[in-house]
């Protein structure tokens, strides 16, 4: 079984293996840098599916941080995430 801090520790481990980036650039960046880092790595299908990987993750996440802030942040980055894929061109 996977204990919570396995589990923080994967989440790391996968923001840098996806994005390059660790779990603080999302923490400290906002919605907008966040949208402008993707679209400037990211093109067409890969913008659209590494943003759904980040929206996920970003959830998945703040269900196992212990701290308050950080949880909301991502689940409203996360949220925002989710609305803009619906506009994104697949």
């Amino acid at each position: 079984m996977m204990t919570k801090k396995d589990e923080m520790k994967m989440y790391e481990e996968s923001y840098l293996f996806a994005f390059g980036k660790n779990r603080t650039f999302f923490y400290e960046n906002d919605f907008d840098a966040i949208c402008v880092f993707l679209q400037e790595n990211y093109f067409c299908d890969g913008l659209y599916y590494r943003t759904k990987l980040l929206t996920t993750l970003l959830h998945n996440d703040s269900l196992v941080l212990p701290d308050k802030k950080q949880r909301k942040n991502f689940l409203e980055k996360s949220e925002k995430l989710q609305e803009y894929l619906k506009k994104l061109p697949i």
